[in-house]
């Protein structure tokens, strides 16, 4: 959880920067997407040390409490599914006529020839 809140706030930092066009703003998002998709099946390092500390009941020297297992754990598959679906309707809506209007006229979205044939 800590690395999802670590690259969106670097996300937020960098949109909010000012140096980005919309169409670069949009593809820094969908990479974001991206990455919290190809995690679904990823079994992190740090997903397994926490599933660790909550059956020991205690996380470096820090006592956790416990409430005899009524809350459930989030599978990490779900959680990053549901984290890029909200992502992309909320930053990415498809049917906006308006983003689609400036990709058009993203120039690296242009083929390299633009032969006049």
């Amino acid at each position: 959880m800590h690395d999802v809140l670590d690259e969106l706030g670097d996300l937020t930092v960098s949109l909010h920067e000012g140096r980005h066009h919309f169409a670069s703003c949009r593809q820094l998002i969908s990479k974001q997407i991206e990455v919290f998709c190809a995690r679904r099946e990823y079994d992190s390092v740090h997903y397994s040390d926490a599933c660790k500390a909550i059956e020991l009941g205690q996380f470096k020297d820090v006592n956790l409490g416990s409430d005899n297992g009524k809350q459930p754990e989030i599978p990490n598959g779900q959680f990053y599914q549901a984290l890029a679906d909200a992502m992309t309707t909320r930053l990415l809506p498809e049917s906006d006529r308006a983003i689609r209007a400036v990709e058009a006229l993203n120039v690296s979205a242009l083929p390299d020839d633009m032969s006049s044939e």
